[in-house]
């Protein structure tokens, strides 16, 4: 037969409520972190301060951003970049010798600094989505932010 399969639940932890600005309230938080990586090995998050709206400035603009017809989209093709950062079309990007059946556009965190890296460079924006780039760059960071209050309640 076939055997059953237990349903895991990702824990949802709620950041809000006082946040991480009291020792104690960060403690708890931490405790919390650390069993659900210890016994489920992921979690959920609430009350993280990451707007309503700017999420949904990502989605319209990335909505928007795919609507365009191929010529536009084309226009900002990775295929343009050194860097590789840009479009792919539907079956442009290949793993494990297999092509993906997805359109991409690859952006990455811009430095000032440069140190060598295949991935240093300029991302490509498109001109017929100017609010695409205010948006993507307010999310990440948002979720970098976010990411840093994690790390400091998971190294509690």
């Amino acid at each position: 037969g076939v055997a059953a399969v237990p349903q895991l639940q990702a824990p949802l932890i709620d950041l809000g409520g006082g946040g991480l600005s009291c020792a104690e309230r960060r403690r708890a938080l931490g405790a919390q972190v650390h069993a659900a990586c210890r016994d489920v090995g992921f979690f959920q998050v609430t009350g993280h301060g990451v707007s309503r709206q700017l999420r949904a400035s990502v989605v319209t603009a990335a909505g928007d951003f795919f609507a365009l017809d191929d010529g536009a989209k084309d226009a900002i093709s990775i295929r343009h970049s050194r860097s590789w950062r840009g479009y792919q079309r539907v079956g442009e990007n290949v793993t494990q010798e297999a092509p993906d059946w997805h359109e991409a556009l690859d952006l990455y965190s811009e430095s000032a600094r440069a140190c060598g890296s295949a991935h240093e460079g300029a991302n490509q924006w498109p001109r017929e989505v100017p609010l695409l780039r205010p948006a993507l760059e307010g999310y990440a960071a948002e979720a970098r932010r976010l990411g840093a209050g994690l790390m400091r309640l998971i190294a509690l």
